[in-house]
Protein backbone atom coordinates (compact mmCIF):
# COMPACT_ATOMS: atom_id res chain seq x y z
CA UNK A 1 0.00 0.00 0.00
CA UNK A 2 2.51 2.53 0.36
CA UNK A 3 4.97 4.10 -2.72
CA UNK A 4 7.78 5.12 -3.02
CA UNK A 5 8.08 8.65 -4.73
CA UNK A 6 10.84 10.86 -6.26
CA UNK A 7 11.59 14.04 -4.76
CA UNK A 8 14.64 16.23 -6.21
CA UNK A 9 17.03 13.37 -6.45
CA UNK A 10 15.60 11.34 -2.89
CA UNK A 11 13.59 8.61 -2.33
CA UNK A 12 10.89 8.87 0.78
CA UNK A 13 7.55 7.08 1.89
CA UNK A 14 5.11 9.65 1.53
CA UNK A 15 4.18 8.64 4.89
CA UNK A 16 7.12 9.38 6.27
CA UNK A 17 7.19 11.62 9.30
CA UNK A 18 10.21 14.54 10.03
CA UNK A 19 10.58 17.35 12.52
CA UNK A 20 8.08 17.72 14.90
CA UNK A 21 5.77 15.14 13.93
CA UNK A 22 8.11 12.23 15.14
CA UNK A 23 7.06 10.66 18.37
CA UNK A 24 3.84 11.73 18.55
CA UNK A 25 2.23 8.02 17.56
CA UNK A 26 0.96 9.29 14.74
CA UNK A 27 2.63 6.50 12.60
CA UNK A 28 1.78 4.18 15.27
CA UNK A 29 -1.71 5.26 14.77
CA UNK A 30 -1.82 4.74 10.82
CA UNK A 31 -0.24 1.26 10.81
CA UNK A 32 -2.94 -0.20 13.06
CA UNK A 33 -5.88 1.49 11.32
CA UNK A 34 -4.28 -0.17 8.27
CA UNK A 35 -3.36 -3.49 9.42
CA UNK A 36 -6.93 -3.61 11.30
CA UNK A 37 -8.29 -2.76 7.48
CA UNK A 38 -6.39 -5.32 5.43
CA UNK A 39 -7.61 -8.08 8.51
CA UNK A 40 -10.96 -6.71 8.50
CA UNK A 41 -12.50 -5.23 5.99
CA UNK A 42 -10.50 -6.75 2.87
CA UNK A 43 -9.85 -10.33 4.33
CA UNK A 44 -6.17 -10.43 4.00
CA UNK A 45 -4.79 -13.57 5.48
CA UNK A 46 -1.05 -11.71 5.98
CA UNK A 47 0.42 -7.92 5.71
CA UNK A 48 3.75 -7.51 4.88
CA UNK A 49 6.14 -4.24 5.57
CA UNK A 50 9.69 -3.25 4.54
CA UNK A 51 12.20 -0.81 5.73
CA UNK A 52 16.10 -0.51 5.46
CA UNK A 53 18.36 -1.73 8.63
CA UNK A 54 19.16 2.02 9.50
CA UNK A 55 15.40 3.14 10.35
CA UNK A 56 15.75 1.90 13.55
CA UNK A 57 12.50 3.62 14.54
CA UNK A 58 10.47 1.82 11.85
CA UNK A 59 11.49 -1.88 12.96
CA UNK A 60 10.56 -1.04 16.20
CA UNK A 61 7.34 -0.17 15.30
CA UNK A 62 6.57 -3.06 13.23
CA UNK A 63 7.69 -5.02 15.99
CA UNK A 64 5.60 -3.41 18.56
CA UNK A 65 2.78 -4.15 16.12
CA UNK A 66 3.38 -7.54 16.23
CA UNK A 67 5.19 -8.16 13.08
CA UNK A 68 7.94 -10.54 12.80
CA UNK A 69 10.82 -10.79 10.96
CA UNK A 70 13.24 -13.70 9.04
CA UNK A 71 16.76 -12.47 8.13
CA UNK A 72 16.19 -14.82 5.14
CA UNK A 73 13.79 -12.83 3.71
CA UNK A 74 15.16 -9.80 3.81
CA UNK A 75 16.00 -8.37 0.04
CA UNK A 76 17.74 -5.62 -2.29
CA UNK A 77 15.14 -3.40 -3.68
CA UNK A 78 15.25 -3.39 -6.93
CA UNK A 79 14.85 0.13 -7.60
CA UNK A 80 18.24 1.17 -5.91
CA UNK A 81 21.59 0.55 -7.01
CA UNK A 82 24.10 -1.80 -4.74
CA UNK A 83 25.35 0.40 -1.89
CA UNK A 84 22.70 2.82 -2.53
CA UNK A 85 21.65 3.47 1.26
CA UNK A 86 17.95 2.08 0.74
CA UNK A 87 19.11 -0.45 -1.04
CA UNK A 88 18.98 -3.36 1.68
CA UNK A 89 15.77 -4.11 3.03
CA UNK A 90 14.43 -6.29 5.93
CA UNK A 91 10.82 -7.25 5.57
CA UNK A 92 7.88 -7.96 8.21
CA UNK A 93 5.32 -10.47 8.00
CA UNK A 94 1.80 -10.49 10.47
CA UNK A 95 -0.34 -13.33 10.11
CA UNK A 96 -3.74 -13.34 10.51
CA UNK A 97 -4.68 -14.95 13.31
CA UNK A 98 -1.61 -13.14 14.73
CA UNK A 99 0.25 -15.35 17.47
Amino acid sequence: MWRVRRKKNRSMPPGAWHGPHWGKGYAEEAARTAIEDGFFRLGLAEIVAFTVPANRRSWLLLEQLGMTRDSAEDFDHPRFAEGHPLCRNVLYRLRWPAP
